[in-house]
Formats: C-alpha cells, structure tokens, sequence
C-alpha cells in the first residue's frame, strides 16, 4: 500500500506538473494573443490620433476662411454704406443754386458766365502724359488771364 501511495503520489504530482506546464503554455499562447492584440489598438490609436490633429487643423483652417470671409463681408457692408446712391449727383457741381452759393474768391463780383465757359480736357489714350500737362498748363494759363481781365 505504501508503494502504491507512492507511486500515485508521483503521478499526482507529474500530472500537477504537466497541468502547471500546459497552464503556461496556455497563458503565454493567450499573452501573445493579447500583445497582438494591443499592438494592433496601440497603431489604430495613433492613426485616430494622427487623423483627429489632421481633423483639428482642417478645421482651424476652414475657421480662418470663415473668418476673413466675415471681416470682408463687415468690410464690404461699410463700404456700400458710405457710398452715394447711384442717382445722387451732390458734390460734383450738378444742379447748382445760385442762392446758395457762397462767394469764396477775393473777387466778389467775378462774372460767373467766365466760370461756366470752362472747357475740361478729355481722357484720351495714346496721349503721353507731358501733352496733357503742357495741354493743361496752356488751358490754366488761358483761364487765369480771362479772370484777371475780367
């Protein structure tokens, strides 16, 4: 009975043996697996990482254009407000009231018939611009001493 005690002794612990052997062989065969397995999050990690800078500065860039896009909009928007309306000629010597005008020369009584006989040169092309600056000189000059004699 001793012998046999023994000899099942020694085959229980050969089989608790092999069980702790496959026990790690399964455990380090799961340990790989799961390795695996977080080596392939740790990439898909990364790569969702890279994508949301990727996304962040897309959407910092279509931030900015919006931006500009407004500023131009504000920009424009003034721009419209301070211009005329089309149809209004005030300031460019349209539809001048006589009574209203005030008298702003040295001479008083200049006869105003003098002032509208003004003639204006005509932009024209091909006219190099020291032409048109002796033209204006002469025109000038020719103004100035209708003005005088008067």
């Amino acid at each position: 009975m001793v012998h046999e005690y023994n000899k099942l002794s020694q085959s229980f612990e050969e089989v608790k043996a092999e069980k702790e052997s496959h026990a790690t062989k399964v455990e380090l065969v799961s340990s790989s697996k799961m390795q695996t397995a977080l080596s392939k999050l740790s990439t898909e990690n990364d790569e969702l990482r890279i994508r949301s800078q990727d996304m962040l500065n897309e959407n910092q860039r279509l931030a900015d254009i919006i931006s500009s896009w407004t500023k131009s909009s504000t920009s424009l928007q003034k721009l419209q407000g301070a211009m005329k309306p089309s149809g209004d000629k005030s300031g460019l010597g349209y539809g001048i009231d006589e009574s209203s005008m005030t008298e702003t020369s040295t001479h008083p009584n200049l006869d105003r018939t003098k002032l509208h006989t003004m003639s204006f040169v005509k932009s024209c092309t091909g006219v190099r611009p020291d032409e048109i600056k002796q033209r204006l000189n002469t025109q000038l000059t020719t103004i100035y001493r209708s003005i005088k004699s008067g």
